[in-house]
């Protein structure tokens, strides 16, 4: 008998990469919360799709890391 292979991925995500999580059948959330002078500053980005939802998310990290970058 002869199964198809998935593979395993983890529920920890890596620093820096923010969460993804799915919020109902149709929407997906994404969140990064980056300490930013001492506070932790949270931002959200809701999408219709995981794929979708993990660009978003990849596009305002990149925002806020250069957003940190600029105030240092």
């Amino acid at each position: 008998m002869k199964t198809d292979f998935k593979p395993y991925t983890g529920k920890i995500r890596k620093c820096g990469t923010g969460c993804i999580s799915r919020v109902n059948e149709n929407t997906w959330e994404g969140r990064y919360a980056p300490k930013m002078n001492g506070k932790r500053v949270q931002r959200v980005v809701y999408a219709h799709s995981e794929e979708e939802c993990e660009e978003k998310l990849k596009e305002m990290i990149a925002e806020m890391n250069a957003e940190r970058a600029r105030k240092i």
